[in-house]
């Protein structure tokens, strides 16, 4: 029986990493029903996004900008690359997947692909142009260390006058240029919802048919997590004030602020809130494009609407006061942390992995460690139940039995006598000197 080459082309904001990642943890399971996410041997690895080098098995993206195609020494990684594949075909179904194709220059490299495995298939996740325009908004706020993304309108506004020479919004057309290398017959396209029970990774299993598989693999979480409309305010007025500043003398400073402003966001950062668009905008977003939205719904939604219309969400406003509050307290923190750095060097472990400080133990060492010491715990963690609420200098007593997630904190353990404590926290799949620690090992500085 031939083998099916399955490419995932989701286009960028439709969750692309979270599969990847997904499909690398859980491949082992794909295998049991048929299929490969192969390893390709980092021939392909877009460094571009974050732990991109676990999770994506081609990243066609860093490498089609490259030409490399074109380039003569690129003909080893090349061979490589399809000795993998071709490796992988010969026992399973396998999966590629790179957000990068749905962009211009990634047609080139399918008409590649196509000329060596003639019978591939293409997924493309599609997502409604206003959503995500929002997400790409707060993902350019997210990584610019300058100022020059401007407010939310600004940037739409110039995002659709470059848009005009551009296919990235155009789906039906953008869609069409696959189809001049791929059949129609061998193209399937899905709609990214914005429903809170839609499940991305259930939704690509049922494409391999193994829906029903679902609970034989493991969950994950959200990759790369969208922040609020606050929090995107906050990081833009953070991208101003650091974009005025002469790159050539403060470029190490500004590199040790962006680094610790996200060591404290990223653990907390929400996707809630992210409703930019008023409903007469949005509206207009969806009317400028319903003409190509309406043809790939008659072409690939049999016969049912690819998107729906709903334009009415709840309107939120930013509150200018609250936006400096909270910038105000961010800066506070990054500048309490750098200190923190130089006073305790072991807490950059911590702070490097984005974890919060928790002290184990609630008792005269653990109330030192604060009061003393000045260690930034978060929490505090006790085996005793009855002192879950109290609180030592508004830190929080909490039971260990209610902590849920030991992988967000980095933990100190403020007793005597810890190996009982530290058999437990090992119990719970946390590493010595790596997510825990004895105090008398980080106040010697070790």
């Amino acid at each position: 029986m031939k083998h099916k080459l399955l490419i995932h082309i989701g286009m960028p904001k439709t969750g692309t990493s979270s599969l990847q990642k997904f499909m690398a943890l859980n491949n082992e399971v794909l295998k049991k029903n048929g299929w490969n996410y192969p390893d390709t041997g980092g021939c392909f690895g877009n460094v571009g996004i974050w732990e991109s080098d676990r999770y994506k098995n081609d990243g066609f993206l860093s490498y089609v900008k490259a030409n490399i195609l074109h380039e003569e020494e690129s003909g080893a990684a090349l061979e490589k690359f399809h000795e993998r594949v071709q490796s992988s075909l010969k026992l399973y179904d396998t999966i590629l997947s790179d957000e990068g194709i749905w962009l211009e220059y990634g047609l080139e490299y399918i008409e590649y692909l196509k000329d060596k495995y003639p019978d591939l298939i293409l997924i493309a996740y599609l997502r409604r142009q206003d959503f995500v325009l929002e997400s790409w908004y707060g993902q350019k706020i997210r990584e610019d260390s300058c100022h020059e993304t401007g407010c939310f309108e600004e940037w739409v506004r110039r995002e659709m006058d470059r848009e005009e020479g551009s296919l990235f919004y155009r789906y039906y057309d953008r869609l069409m240029e696959f189809e001049k290398i791929i059949p129609r017959e061998n193209i399937i396209v899905r709609t990214y919802m914005e429903r809170q029970n839609f499940n991305l990774c259930k939704d690509f299993l049922s494409i391999l048919n193994l829906e029903n598989k679902f609970n034989e693999f493991h969950e994950i979480r959200q990759i790369n997590c969208s922040m609020s409309m606050v929090d995107t305010e906050v990081k833009r007025k953070w991208n101003e004030i650091l974009g005025k500043q002469p790159i050539n003398k403060l470029a190490d400073i500004k590199t040790m602020l962006q680094r610790e402003y996200w060591n404290i966001y990223e653990p907390v950062c929400s996707s809630l809130h992210m409703v930019r668009f008023n409903k007469y905008d949005r509206k207009r977003i969806l009317e400028r494009y319903a003409g190509q939205n309406e043809k790939v719904s008659g072409r690939y939604g049999n016969g049912g609407q690819i998107f729906d219309n709903k334009i009415d969400f709840r309107p939120l406003g930013i509150n200018q006061e609250e936006t400096m509050s909270q910038y105000a307290g961010l800066l506070e923190k990054v500048l309490i942390r750098i200190c923190l750095r130089n006073k305790y060097p072991f807490l950059s472990l911590a702070f490097d992995k984005g974890k919060s400080v928790a002290i184990f133990g609630a008792g005269f060492m653990g109330k030192k460690m604060i009061e003393h010491y000045g260690l930034p715990a978060e929490i505090i963690i006790d085996n005793n139940p009855t002192l879950a609420g109290q609180r030592i200098e508004d830190r929080k007593i909490i039971a260990a039995k209610d902590i849920h997630k030991w992988e967000k904190y980095f933990v100190i353990i403020a007793v005597k006598e810890s190996l009982e404590i530290e058999g437990q926290l090992e119990a719970l799949g946390l590493k010595r000197d790596l997510d825990f620690m004895h105090m008398d090992k980080f106040l010697s500085g070790e």
